[in-house]
């Protein structure tokens, strides 16, 4: 058996989007139907708040999407039929793929016909929205996937360390002044904005202090990053991420007071894994029930935590209700679960067995970027979720 079981990951197409927004094919959106078997079916598409400069048949004005919420911006140089955009907003879509026969040379192989708007997200990208919006502190929860790929760092026990002592921080002035806590020291600096989102740093000026190497490690990152900034967004007052070049996210950060900062488990999330603790004394049925999770998008499982201290979700086969006992901080509990009946087919209700019996056992947990971790009373990790709220 595997070390661990990977549950429940998102399954999308691989091939990046191909077409033309009136254009054709291009290299940049990679090809959506060159030798895929994926051509025909359903698929979330993220589309962001602005459109950028492209060239398909001609210069033209593109679309950004990406299919899930951590992947890069890629042009999309289709339509989407009955999709109705509007710069300012943050999208996501559910949408129809069917391939089109003998389409012509200029034009997409794929057509894409909008099936649900899940969300529509106001963003601070008009002129002077974001100087005003960004004024305030700010804690540091996710640093992008691809920032550390290329980083080819892992700053997840530095940031387990710091959780308690409130992280890495950034805050910003009306007076164009910028500083922060970068993982060991203080940092300070000025920062400009442009256009209302177009965000630059001056030169910064930290402390000097030494500390363990993994938080000197995440302190180098930190800097890096911001050095690398060149754009900024604001979404409903409380998330700010900040972009570099070709809009590229680099990081997310959460308001001070915010809700999500003070109960950052708060959103919608999905079960990446069950680790070995949890099914220590799984039967075979269970493990080959998790092991096929991957692979069935019908038994993932996925639970929500409101801000109201309710919880909801689905388990593998049925939907459940239960409250959030956490407190704010490490202590986090599931009380008083209720499911639906439903029997099912398949591997669903192993999965759910499994799922449920490792949940009567938490009673804590962990945040790590866009990670939440479950553990027992003793801090042995039990359930991996990742967050799917964060377009």
């Amino acid at each position: 058996m595997t070390r661990k079981m990977r549950a429940g990951l998102t399954l999308f197409a691989a091939a990046a989007m191909a077409g033309g927004c009136g254009g054709g094919d291009s290299a940049d959106a990679g090809s959506a139907d060159a030798g895929s078997s994926e051509a025909t079916g359903t698929k979330t598409l993220y589309v962001a708040h602005h459109l950028v400069d492209c060239v398909g048949v001609g210069p033209m004005k593109c679309m950004l999407v990406r299919e899930t919420p951590d992947a890069e911006w890629t042009n999309f140089y289709s339509k989407i039929e009955g999709f109705d955009y509007e710069p300012g907003f943050d999208y996501q879509l559910t949408v129809r793929t069917e391939k089109v026969e003998n389409p012509p040379a200029d034009a997409s192989s794929i057509r894409y016909i909008l099936e649900e708007l899940v969300s529509k997200t106001p963003m601070s990208n008009e002129a002077g929205a974001g100087a005003d919006l960004v004024v305030g502190d700010w804690k540091l929860a996710s640093f992008s996937d691809a920032v550390l790929t290329e980083a080819g760092v892992d700053v997840t026990n530095a940031l387990k360390a710091l959780a308690s002592k409130g992280g890495v921080t950034i805050a910003f002035t009306d007076q164009g002044q910028v500083g922060g806590f970068s993982g060991c020291n203080q940092y300070t600096g000025t920062y400009s904005i442009e256009g209302g989102h177009s965000l630059s740093f001056g030169p910064l000026a930290g402390t000097r202090k030494m500390c363990p190497p993994p938080l000197m490690e995440l302190e180098s990152l930190t800097l890096k990053t911001l050095e690398a900034v060149e754009g900024v967004y604001v979404r409903d007052e409380s998330t700010l991420e900040l972009y570099g070049a070709d809009e590229t996210r680099l990081a997310t950060f959460h308001k001070a007071g915010s809700a999500a900062a003070a109960a950052p488990q708060v959103g919608e999330w999905k079960l990446s894994e069950f680790t070995p603790a949890a099914l220590a004394e799984a039967s075979d049925e269970v493990l080959e029930a998790v092991a096929s999770l991957s692979a069935d998008e019908n038994t993932a499982v996925t639970p929500d935590l409101g801000a109201d201290g309710r919880a909801s979700g689905f388990s593998g086969c049925n939907r459940n209700t239960g409250e959030d006992k956490s407190d704010g901080g490490s202590v986090f509990e599931f009380g008083n679960i209720a499911s639906t009946a439903r029997a099912c087919v398949g591997p669903g209700m192993a999965i759910e067995s499994a799922y449920l019996e490792a949940l009567s056992s938490v009673r804590r947990m962990q945040l790590i970027g866009s990670t939440l971790e479950l553990l027992d009373a003793d801090g042995t990790q039990l359930l991996m979720y990742s967050r799917t709220d964060e377009a």
